[in-house]
């Protein structure tokens, strides 16, 4: 767990800006309050976040939304290639 804050002042797990985190932080672990450097709270909150960048609306819908989250080709390309190999699903198709 790294919780330290990045060059950018992004912190927690998610690498949260403090920003984006007041709009779309939410309480992950149930304690009550949502906290950028809590580890539920940022898993929940990164789901927040990519739901409301269109996560929901189909494959162009997920690479949308990981975009918005890292606005780097290369993020939402490594994104993807992981979650599909921990499906099971060969990445390379």
């Amino acid at each position: 767990r790294n919780n330290a804050k990045s060059s950018a002042g992004a912190r927690g797990l998610m690498q949260f800006m403090p920003a984006t985190f007041a709009m779309y932080g939410v309480d992950g672990g149930g304690d009550g309050r949502a906290s950028i450097t809590d580890a539920a709270d940022s898993v929940h909150s990164a789901a927040n976040y990519l739901v409301a960048s269109g996560a929901l609306d189909g494959a162009d819908g997920v690479r949308r939304a990981l975009f918005a989250y890292n606005h780097a080709l290369w993020y939402v390309n490594d994104v993807l290639y992981y979650a599909a190999a921990y499906s099971g699903a060969n990445p390379a198709e």
